[in-house]
């Protein structure tokens, strides 16, 4: 029994340290705040985490949803942009329409980084199975994760 709560709690602590922990403004270095200042000067109801060692600010600019990773000196790292399926380019939609007919849309993001090509992260479920993919703007997935929730006896 003792060490069924070990490990449980070994998991716990490993688990709880891998998500990103809500922090207030005042706890975000000051670089990075200027640097997100800088960058999305009109950003509004910005909230921050900590997430690994970079801090994720989560906003709303011109009505779209979004956040933006910084490293600790505030170089920008990724920014995230929920986007509607009908925003996708067409060669993403075509090759979704065509190989994932059958699976239902969720969450669709526009993903960008410094000195990388636009990327878009498209969320597809069917069933069981959930599907997060990574194109290219030419319709090319450049990564699959794929998960599957195992049938209850």
């Amino acid at each position: 029994m003792k060490k069924t709560i070990l490990i449980l709690a070994i998991i716990l602590i490993a688990f709880t340290s891998t998500i990103a922990q809500k922090i207030t403004a005042d706890k975000v270095p000051a670089a990075v705040k200027q640097a997100f200042l800088k960058k999305y000067p009109k950003a509004a109801d910005a909230k921050w985490e900590m997430e690994k060692k970079e801090y994720e600010v989560n906003f709303k600019l011109n009505g779209a949803v979004m956040s933006a990773n910084f490293n600790t000196k505030g170089t920008w790292k990724e920014t995230e942009t929920e986007i509607k399926f009908d925003a996708l380019p067409q060669s993403v939609k075509d090759a979704i329409n065509k190989a994932f007919a059958d699976y239902k849309t969720g969450e669709v993001n526009k993903i960008e980084n410094p000195g990388s090509e636009t990327l878009y992260e498209v969320e597809l479920s069917k069933a069981k199975e959930k599907i997060e993919l990574l194109f290219t703007k030419d319709g090319v997935i450049k990564k699959r994760k794929i998960e599957s929730e195992k049938e209850k006896d």
